[in-house]
């Protein structure tokens, strides 16, 4: 049963221009160079109304004439992880010539447990998050990167965890079916039947476009920049991001045209070429995971909300209100998407700066817009609305969108140190050499000239190293589209021959249950963890194993009303520890409560051990 009012045509116009108003004026508060934005809307009767708006400058401080420069709605730009929900929509046109459809398992990836389809597409094959992308970040292949995955220890509980890998994994599998690469897949089934001209899984095809954005990234002094090719003609590992590793699931270029079309096909135009059982699969890809849900015909979950097939769906009593989806590149690309299918309307933003929240901003400001006719853009200037972050505390609009993403983007760092330049590696250090990790591969660590440099991955990427003012740890700053900067490497005598690299760690995340224990579903260390408070209070997270009397506890830390995001819990774990926390180290709780909830990484694959 429709729970909200039917919009008009009426109400879809005002929110438009009300949005193209608000649009200049987020984008001169976070000085993102350039925005592109589509909107669809298809009313009971008639044709669909589509507009679309290119505002800002494709390249910062470009020579070209400003209109050859102007963003439009024909400008390409990448898209992220918004890729996902596009590759689901390929899958649609491949899923019904599988023996069990989305159901069907994968055993491509040598997993201890065969994922499906739609668990790796829900992010819920067991592989920790993000697995993968830092092997990218040092050069390996897809091929080598999937290969790779097995190597990995399982959250055998069917845990959310956001995979980049997997859900490639299962699309190129997919893509096998019909004897072709994904990338010519995506083409054939999608991009080409839906007259998206602009739009590639292949990142030379970007390059080759004429109306294409450049990445650009925010300097600590808040200066918008685009990263250039190195002087001596190398490619800047930190300038475009070339997502070709993972295309599925990142590597997508298009334009706010060529999505106006596909914004169509996901509200169920029928008007676009595609036939119904198309759109019957179409919709199993906007419900919430449920194992064994992903057949038509079969009831949607009453009372769920998470994430579907490459979508956040937002549901009430087995209504879909909105699907969701963003995309990030810390390289330079940020985006977003919310379809209300009730309402039968959509928005795309594409931008080309690095992810400021202002494409998640401009989402929800056209749904006030064409919700309430009552709000004017003048509202959204003024700090009248709660922080997303601490609530309570005031923000203008875009500005609790802006610290929302700071906060999910930019989280404390696991481990670094303080640097001493002034201390001289000598050539003689005892623990130079050659380093391996199954998972990893080989790094190497050398002096010339008192400088102390190590090498990664297949192109033996060359990261300076830095003393500090302890004997055996160092830092370096990686690069890439997971580079930080200070990561601690620690040598440990202790144990010979191993050295840890703390930015390469490939974390399971585990949330407290609300209710009943929860166990640790993989061995490795608890470092970071988060809590997201209703109340302050003096928090600490607790550890209990079966056979063992006591608990070993983290440091005691002050949580304020909001998120709080803290390191250095420096807790090892065994697969079935009971993770739990401690209020006030007065009140014990084993599960999440109404006032605190617990999340937490369990990091692993940090250490390589030294080779002849």
């Amino acid at each position: 049963m429709k729970t909200v009012w039917m919009i008009t045509q009426a109400d879809v116009q005002r929110g438009w221009q009300r949005l193209c108003e608000y649009t200049e004026h987020a984008r001169i508060a976070t000085g993102v160079p350039g925005v592109a934005i589509a909107i669809a809307w298809l009313p009971e009767q008639g044709p669909p109304l589509v507009e679309t708006l290119g505002a800002g400058c494709r390249l910062l401080g470009s020579q070209a004439p400003a209109a050859d420069n102007q963003v439009t709605a024909d400008t390409v730009f990448p898209l992220a992880s918004l890729s996902k929900p596009l590759a689901s929509t390929v899958m649609t046109t491949l899923i019904p010539g599988t023996s069990d459809g989305w159901e069907e398992k994968v055993p491509s990836l040598g997993l201890a447990v065969t994922p499906t389809f739609a668990s790796l597409f829900a992010h819920r094959s067991g592989l920790p998050d993000h697995a993968g992308d830092l092997l990218e970040d040092m050069g390996h292949d897809r091929k080598a990167v999937l290969e790779r995955l097995r190597l990995l220890a399982l959250d055998r509980t069917g845990g959310y965890a956001y995979t980049n890998f997997g859900l490639t994994a299962a699309a190129c599998q997919a893509a096998l079916h019909v004897g072709k690469e994904w990338e010519d897949v995506a083409h054939d089934r999608l991009y080409a039947p839906l007259g998206m001209k602009s739009t590639s899984s292949r990142y030379s095809d970007f390059l080759k476009r004429e109306n294409r954005t450049w990445a650009h990234r925010l300097r600590a002094n808040g200066e918008w920049y685009h990263a250039k090719p190195l002087p001596d003609g190398k490619p800047n590992p930190d300038a475009q991001r070339n997502p070709d590793a993972q295309s599925p699931a990142g590597g997508v270029t298009s334009s706010a045209n060529d999505m106006a079309l596909w914004l169509r096909l996901q509200l169920g135009d029928l008007g676009l070429g595609f036939d119904a059982e198309f759109f019957r699969w179409l919709s199993l890809t906007h419900r919430p995971y449920v194992p064994g849900i992903y057949k038509p015909g079969v009831p949607r979950e009453p009372h769920t909300s998470g994430y579907g097939l490459g979508w956040n769906v937002t549901d009430r009593e087995g209504q879909p209100l909105k699907y969701s989806h963003s995309g990030a590149f810390g390289l330079g690309a940020a985006t977003s998407v919310e379809l209300w299918p009730e309402d039968r309307l959509g928005v795309v933003v594409l931008t080309n700066g690095e992810p400021v929240g202002v494409a998640e901003a401009l989402c929800a400001a056209f749904r006030g817009f064409v919700s309430d006719p009552g709000l004017e853009v003048a509202a959204l200037l003024k700090p009248d609305f709660d922080s997303f972050v601490h609530p309570g505390h005031k923000k203008t609009f875009v500005e609790r969108f802006q610290e929302a993403m700071r906060q999910e983007l930019h989280p404390p760092a696991r481990a670094s140190d303080t640097a001493n330049p002034a201390r001289v590696i000598s050539a003689k250090y005892g623990l130079l050499g050659k380093y391996q990790s199954a998972f990893y591969g080989t790094i190497e660590f050398r002096v010339e000239q008192d400088r102390m440099f190590m090498l990664q991955g297949p192109a033996k990427q060359r990261f300076d190293v830095t003393a500090t003012h302890k004997d055996d740890v160092f830092v370096y700053d990686s690069h890439g589209e997971n580079g930080t900067d200070n990561n601690r490497i620690a040598f440990d005598r202790a144990t010979p021959n191993q050295v840890t690299v703390w930015n390469l760690f490939v974390s399971t995340p585990l949330t407290l249950k609300s209710e009943g224990d929860t166990l640790c579903p993989v061995p490795g260390e608890i470092r970071a963890w988060r809590v997201r408070a209703s109340k302050p209070g003096q928090v600490r997270l607790t550890l209990a194993r079966r056979g063992v009397d006591g608990f070993r506890q983290s440091p005691l830390m002050t949580v304020a009303v909001g998120d709080n995001r803290f390191v250095g819990a420096d807790l090892p774990v065994l697969e079935g520890d009971m993770l739990g926390f401690s209020v006030d180290d007065r009140v014990y709780w084993q599960h999440s409560t109404d006032d605190y909830v617990i999340e937490a990484d369990i990091d692993r694959e940090g250490t390589f051990t030294r080779v002849p």
